[in-house]
């Protein structure tokens, strides 16, 4: 893949001062066509980094001219950059395992609790976290390695001439054959020590899972019991409700008998008190009666003890008739019953009223003694006529 400039530009490079006519990204070119100087494998690295890194294919202008001392301090001056970097690539590691841990915890919550849309977007979060700190480290680690290559480059440059016809290596040679087997031990000891911290992690981890699992456990298992108890009591209290819905309908059965048998007594009561006002007010009228014949009767009696006392005897008329037998008999004898007593004086006041006191009476029958049959025909006639 090639980007060709359109005009011509001047770049100024950390030890390199070239005419940049095209720009080239080389991917898998193991050699450049000049100098005889070899380039590494750029296979693994992307775009950005390649842009980056400034590694360009140029054209060699016709004279070198180039001071150690200035390649000196720019090559400090790229190692101090170096250092930045690294400093800034392990305060990305360390937070890129903080990150990792974080993403482990929020994994196993999840495992325990897979509904719970809370974890969920806690893990989505620390997961992009964790993939932005991965970005950064990838970004600097590929940053440092261009400027590593920048550096072997420029340390390889002002001793071209250094080079032997054989073939051989030169001092400088040597050391730069040092410096790659120092950068490959040094990263072989960083691999080593994110595999052991990445271990460490793992254990932490697994017991921390095997711990909230424990705990997961036997919340279940408690919740379980508790399941069962709650079960139990509802079976109890199923069966508590049904006998009180049992001894509910018995009693609304029993108080609607009740009630019907208070709207009968009601009603009785009702006819029991007009039955009452009826009875009183039929008792007012015979008390009035028996007040008002009482009072008859007493000024009748008045009268016949008067016309018997102060008429009859006198006169002495009646003695042998019945009608005076009947009159003394009223006067002396006091007819027990009011009934038989009415009806003899009734019966006296007509015979007196029939008389004629201009005539003579006549004398007295002889007196015959009265058979039991005549006495109870006579009172028969009394009862009738009443």
């Amino acid at each position: 893949m090639n980007l060709i400039l359109q005009s011509p530009t001047v770049k100024k490079l950390p030890g390199i001062h070239f005419q940049v006519t095209e720009m080239t990204l080389p991917f898998r070119d193991k050699y450049l066509d000049f100098d005889e100087t070899i380039v590494p494998d750029y296979s693994d690295v992307s775009l950005e980094v390649i842009e980056s890194s400034q590694v360009f294919r140029v054209e060699k202008r016709t004279s070198l001219r180039k001071s150690v001392s200035r390649n000196h301090l720019k090559q400090v001056e790229t190692e101090r950059t170096i250092e930045d970097l690294r400093s800034q690539l392990a305060k990305n590691k360390s937070a890129e395992f903080k990150a990792h841990v974080d993403v482990g915890v929020w994994k196993a919550l999840l495992l325990l609790d897979p509904t719970n849309v809370q974890v969920a977007s806690e893990l989505s979060e620390k997961n992009r976290l964790l993939d932005e700190h991965r970005a950064v480290g990838n970004r600097l680690t590929l940053e440092i390695q261009a400027l590593q290559r920048i550096t072997l480059e420029d340390s390889r440059s002002p001793r071209r001439d250094s080079w032997n016809v054989s073939g051989h290596h030169t001092p400088a040679q040597q050391t730069l054959t040092l410096e790659r087997a120092q950068w490959q031990a040094e990263k072989r000891d960083l691999l080593s020590s994110h595999s052991l911290a990445e271990s460490q992690w793992l254990v932490k981890s697994s017991a921390k899972i095997q711990q909230l699992e424990h705990a997961h456990k036997a919340e279940r298992e408690k919740w379980s019991h508790d399941k069962q108890l709650f079960a139990r009591e509802n079976k109890q209290l199923v069966k508590e409700n049904q006998l009180l819905a049992l001894e509910k309908k018995q009693l609304d059965f029993e108080n609607q008998q009740l009630v019907h048998q208070n709207k009968q007594l009601v009603h009785q009561n009702k006819q029991l008190v007009h039955q009452n006002k009826k009875l009183t007010k039929e008792n007012r009228s015979l008390k009035e009666t028996r007040d008002k014949l009482l009072h008859d009767i007493k000024r009748l009696k008045g009268e016949l003890n008067w016309f018997g006392t102060e008429v009859c005897k006198p006169l002495g008329l009646f003695q042998g008739s019945e009608e005076f037998q009947t009159l003394e008999r009223v006067n002396t004898r006091k007819v027990a019953q009011p009934a038989k007593r009415r009806v003899a004086v009734c019966e006296m006041t007509e015979a007196l009223m029939s008389l004629d006191l201009n005539k003579t009476p006549p004398p007295p029958p002889a007196k015959k003694p009265k058979t039991e049959d005549e006495s109870q025909s006579q009172s028969l006639v009394l009862i009738v006529k009443e």
